[in-house]
């Protein structure tokens, strides 16, 4: 996993390097958005997308008017809830860190402004998370079960998003996005069960120059 992101960010290090400093310019954003997850061999239970928001900023390197890359640093804080019939509510709470970095397509409509398209993988690491019962019990979801190695989720997720969005005067953007992790988050119940994280964000952007 170490060996994935080390890459990610060789990666866009090298390809910033290449490029003329003209067409790299950088950003804000902030988002709100609602995450929760897939659930798969994890009979009578359902999770239930919550609320969170994403603070970050991001560099879009252009190559033409047509493409560009976009690398993006956020924060995220997650809330879901993990429901079974007549059991008491769960909640999960995240806090993490993502990596994306999304191949761009862009269509200009003119001087005003351009809708954009932008898919690619992203990297997770998770800070903190915790389950909570009724609001009172909690259960910090990185630390170690007692008497084995294994901890009840993993920190790290590998994903793919999707971004869609238009942008004024090459400045303001509103963008949606959705992501999907592809990597079990779960740690010591992997090999019965499987998490897989998504989020579903609707935001602002400012790009400055």
């Amino acid at each position: 996993m170490k060996k994935i992101v080390l890459s990610l960010f060789l990666g866009i290090s090298l390809g910033i390097a290449n490029i003329n400093a003209q067409t790299l310019s950088l950003g804000v954003k902030l988002e709100a958005s609602t995450s929760g997850f897939i659930l798969s061999n994890m009979d009578n239970l359902k999770s239930e997308l919550g609320p969170g928001n994403i603070i970050g900023g991001f560099g879009i390197i252009d190559f033409n008017k047509h493409f560009a890359l976009r690398p993006e640093i956020l924060l995220h804080h997650k809330n879901s809830e993990i429901k079974k019939e007549k059991q008491k509510e769960t909640k999960y709470k995240y806090f993490g860190v993502e990596v994306p970095l999304y191949a761009v397509a862009q269509f200009p409509t003119g001087f005003i402004g351009k809708w954009y398209v932008g898919i690619g993988p992203y990297v997770g690491l998770g800070i903190s998370a915790r389950y909570e019962v009724d609001d009172k019990d909690k259960i910090w979801l990185y630390k170690k079960i007692e008497n084995t190695n294994k901890a009840n989720m993993q920190r790290w997720d590998v994903g793919a998003g999707l971004l869609l969005g238009y942008e004024i005067l090459d400045t303001i953007q509103i963008n949606v996005g959705y992501k999907v992790g592809f990597l079990d988050a779960l740690d010591a119940d992997k090999n019965i069960a499987t998490m897989l994280n998504h989020a579903i964000s609707i935001g602002f952007a400012y790009r400055f120059y």
